[in-house]
């Protein structure tokens, strides 16, 4: 019962991703913290690998119907690498209640953004080089929290960079699959632990239903996409905020 429950939950996690361009890794924390009963630290490791699998698996899709903004992805990548790395080392020395929190106030700030958006961006004016700081920051945040960072990399790429959300979508999972494998490398390097069994099924359920929730989110629009997104970033917000005070 339990490797069917943890081979749905890994389904679930990988359409979200793939579906959203994000929310992955959010939900991920959490499902292995309170379903599979294990402590954040180990949870945070263990969602870095099952994040960059199914991000990686949806990314793979979407570069090959040539939906991605590659220049975009780079220059996120140019902050995000070193910050997962500076991230990982901080996690070493971050409390647990710390990470929960302040993941719980992020992804509500970002739900308000999204939906108060206007739903016209202008791909001329788009803001390029925003992506090296903002990667920076969002490289950091992964590294300490083990989430992809997508939850805050399709707000940034729709909000201040100015892509359409479809576009944002793809191109974050490029970029979450390279800063999670990055934030995953320099935590086992710092000596965290790595359930494989359980990064195992939740990889691969993840990886099936990352390619099925790209090809479904392909089809919706703008606000059907950013307003899911922000259902999913409050509902994941207070229940951590509630299992801090419970």
């Amino acid at each position: 019962m339990e490797i069917l429950l943890t081979l749905l939950i890994g389904f679930a996690i990988g359409a979200i991703l793939g579906t959203l361009g994000a929310g992955g890794g959010v939900i991920t924390v959490p499902a292995i913290v309170y379903v599979l009963g294990e402590p954040v630290s180990a949870a945070a490791t263990a969602s870095l690998a099952v994040v960059a699998s199914n991000a990686a698996a949806g990314s793979a899709s979407a570069l090959r119907r040539d939906a991605v903004n590659l220049r975009v992805a780079a220059l996120f990548l140019v902050g995000a690498l070193p910050g997962s790395v500076l991230g990982a080392a901080l996690a070493t020395v971050t409390a647990d209640e710390l990470v929960l929190g302040l993941l719980s106030g992020l992804m509500v700030l970002a739900a308000v953004a999204l939906v108060r958006r206007p739903y016209s961006p202008d791909p001329s004016r788009a803001r390029d080089w925003y992506g090296v700081p903002a990667g920076l920051t969002i490289g950091v945040l992964t590294g300490i929290s083990g989430v992809g960072g997508g939850f805050l990399i399709l707000p940034v790429l729709v909000l201040l960079i100015g892509l359409h959300t479809q576009l944002a979508v793809a191109t974050s999972l490029v970029v979450i699959a390279v800063t999670s494998a990055s934030a995953l490398i320099a935590r086992l390097a710092t000596g965290a632990e790595l359930s494989l069994e359980i990064v195992v099924l939740l990889a691969g359920a993840g990886a099936l239903g990352a390619i099925a929730g790209r090809r479904y989110g392909s089809r919706l629009r703008d606000t059907q996409l950013d307003r899911a997104f922000a259902a999913v970033l409050v509902i994941l917000a207070v229940a951590m905020l509630v299992s801090l005070f419970v």
